[in-house]
């Protein structure tokens, strides 16, 4: 690198660009988030029962639509957006101290709005592009969701194909 250096000083200066940044980050992957995910079976699309549409029409009536007929089939997008809306990770007290800063309280109201925006421009989109540390987010969050295991399988074998699922213990 010592070597590298001053060649890297002289690219800088005559582009403007820092090289070592362009070269470090990789591409973003392409990810369908219309993937429809797959009961256990692997025979239907799974019904998203948080549809907006089912629950404003089921309301007054939860018997009206037992087998959430009119809900739209549950794709890896509207997953993502709900694992992003759901956003748990509240700021945790500085040691010692009883409450969160004001400033932490902001950051997080921040990064609740950030992801809120982010689950807009993903949950119907056939051509996302992810880095690798916007999907393991993804995967970690959905994985923190109280839903069935099978489902979280699926959804991480898309985001994150070359990672195994972990041993089972």
């Amino acid at each position: 690198m010592a070597k590298l250096l001053p060649a890297l000083i002289v690219l800088f200066l005559l582009t403007g660009r820092p090289a070592l940044a362009e070269v470090a980050a990789p591409a973003p992957r392409v990810i369908d988030m219309t993937v429809k995910l797959m009961n256990l079976e692997g025979t239907q699309p799974l019904k998203d029962k948080d549809d907006p549409v089912h629950l404003e029409a089921t309301s007054a009536n939860p018997s009206a639509d037992p087998q959430c007929g009119r809900c739209r089939d549950m794709t890896l997008g509207h997953l993502s957006a709900e694992a992003l809306y759901a956003s748990p990770d509240a700021p945790q007290p500085p040691p010692g101290q009883q409450r969160v800063t004001p400033e932490q309280e902001f950051t997080w109201g921040l990064q609740r709005a950030a992801r809120g925006e982010w689950a807009k421009t993903i949950e119907n989109n056939p051509a996302a592009q992810l880095t690798d540390p916007q999907a393991a987010l993804l995967d970690r969050l959905i994985a923190e969701l109280q839903i069935p295991g099978y489902v979280i399988a699926q959804a991480h074998t898309i985001l994150q194909p070359n990672t195994p699922l972990p041993d089972v213990k």
